[in-house]
């Protein structure tokens, strides 16, 4: 898979999930995130992310997304793979992207567990495993994952 082409997956991705109900608006989510809400924290990294509420800025996001996954928050750890495999806000590394992608997998993250397919799939930067992939697949499809379905029914043709 192309580098942009990856992006534009985590990008659709990232924008699909979006930010949580909880503390919709910046003022909320900070004062919230400050006290350690896991999901307020998460928020103010989205907002910061994407500029709403804001200005966008990615140092700012990564430190709120990281604060989130250090609770076990799926959606940031999802977004902090997203960060290091797009080099937002940190250098361009895609084995960390992929250990954070990994623990939100295992917490039953449907993009996450998607997103894990795609990387056994397409060997980057992981090595090619259609079988590891098609697991990968199953587990986001049976979360309703539509994107997952798709790619499951294209791995088995």
């Amino acid at each position: 898979m192309s580098r942009l082409a990856g992006m534009v997956i985590a990008v659709a991705v990232l924008l699909m999930l979006g930010c949580d109900e909880q503390s919709s608006n910046f003022t909320e989510a900070q004062k919230a995130a400050e006290q350690g809400d896991a999901a307020a924290q998460y928020n103010l990294g989205y907002m910061y992310f994407e500029g709403q509420g804001a200005p966008q800025d990615y140092i700012k996001a990564m430190e709120w997304f990281q604060k989130a996954a250090e609770q076990g928050y799926s959606n940031a750890e999802f977004a902090l793979g997203h960060m290091y495999s797009t080099a937002r806000g940190v250098p361009l590394d895609y084995f960390e992207g992929v250990k954070w992608y990994q623990k939100a997998a295992e917490q039953g993250h449907a993009p996450a567990q998607h997103r894990l397919g795609l990387v056994y799939f397409y060997g980057v930067p992981l090595p090619k495993n259609y079988e590891t992939a098609a697991e990968w697949y199953k587990k986001a499809a049976s979360r309703g994952f539509d994107e997952a379905q798709f790619d499951l029914g294209l791995i088995h043709k």
